[in-house]
């Protein structure tokens, strides 16, 4: 994603049928660009971000319930963490506009 990603966490499939993940990431330097072409998460969560151009650093817990696929399922997601940039321009977002 042209910055660096540190990520610990925990897979569990006590209960087979709801697996769950829960991690904890320190992203830094990280294209707003690059991160959301690549992630369907962040497409689903932010899709502004498909509009933002600079680089970002963040912390992040997340806690989820997985689907069939592995995929969080977004009606269990559980987040928190911090955001930091120190420019971001957006374009063509007719809110802004």
């Amino acid at each position: 994603f042209g910055g660096s990603l540190v990520m610990n966490g925990l897979y569990s499939t006590v209960d087979t049928l709801k697996p769950k993940v829960d991690f904890d990431m320190q992203i830094k330097e990280v294209g707003f660009k690059e991160i959301f072409s690549q992630v369907e998460t962040i497409q689903k969560f932010a899709p502004i971000l498909g509009k933002a151009a600079g680089k970002f650093s963040t912390t992040l817990k997340i806690n989820s319930l997985l689907k069939s696929d592995m995929m969080p399922d977004l009606a269990s997601v559980i987040g928190g963490g911090a955001f930091n940039t120190q420019q971001v321009g957006l374009k063509n977002v007719p809110a802004i506009d």
